[in-house]
């Protein structure tokens, strides 16, 4: 990418001149600050602010990269008879770095090691080493079983205290019933114990009486 291109990308995307671009990047190769650019070189820089203009140093930045690792990528290419005028089209108008490595993918030489692994005949042992289990349960049966076994054993858990709950409560309920009717039984006998002996006092004055 030459520097007009990087100029007018970084200008489309950032809805500004050219100029102003090229100006924010001056200054900042100059060392100067982006605050003080952004307050002090409006001139140079229109309407962007420090943070804008951070970003464009930022964006100048990734995409010079991208253009590095681009030009390697088409070396590398060049030596691939396999490889098809699209293909090469696609990897120069590429403006992601992600994009890139994908398009780059399919024309990657294996690592040597890798590479020895196959011609000993060893591909299609790791196929089958890499390949899903069919019996293996799905992803999200794996992901939903310890909860749910953690749910039930919760339950459980509750359900036994529920029960040990009502089966105190009807206990103390019975205790308390059964303290209730001794403590009437009490009394009663109280009652008659009082009876009797005011009978007795009385036919005890009766008889010194008439004596």
């Amino acid at each position: 990418m030459t520097a007009t291109n990087l100029l007018d990308r970084l200008a489309r995307e950032f809805k500004t001149d050219a100029a102003h671009i090229r100006g924010a990047l001056d200054l900042l190769d100059a060392e100067l600050s982006a605050p003080f650019i952004g307050r002090f070189r409006r001139d140079a820089v229109g309407s962007m602010n420090e943070n804008q203009i951070r970003q464009v140093d930022v964006r100048r930045r990734e995409l010079e990269e991208l253009d590095r690792r681009r030009a390697t990528i088409l070396r590398a290419l060049e030596k691939e008879e396999s490889v098809k005028p699209a293909d090469i089209k696609r990897i120069e108008g590429c403006m992601d770095r992600f994009e890139l490595e994908d398009l780059f993918l399919p024309h990657r030489r294996p690592e040597p090691e890798v590479q020895l692994a196959l011609d000993r005949g060893l591909g299609a042992l790791a196929d089958a080493l890499t390949a899903p289990d069919p019996n293996a349960p799905a992803v999200e049966e794996r992901a939903k079983g310890p909860k749910a076994e953690a749910t039930e054993e919760a339950e459980s858990i509750d359900g036994d205290q529920a029960a040990r709950d009502d089966a105190a409560g009807e206990t103390g309920e019975e205790d308390a019933a059964e303290d209730t009717e001794a403590g009437s039984a009490a009394d009663d006998t109280a009652s008659s114990g009082d009876g009797g002996l005011g009978e007795a006092a009385d036919e005890t004055a009766s008889a010194a009486l008439s004596d």
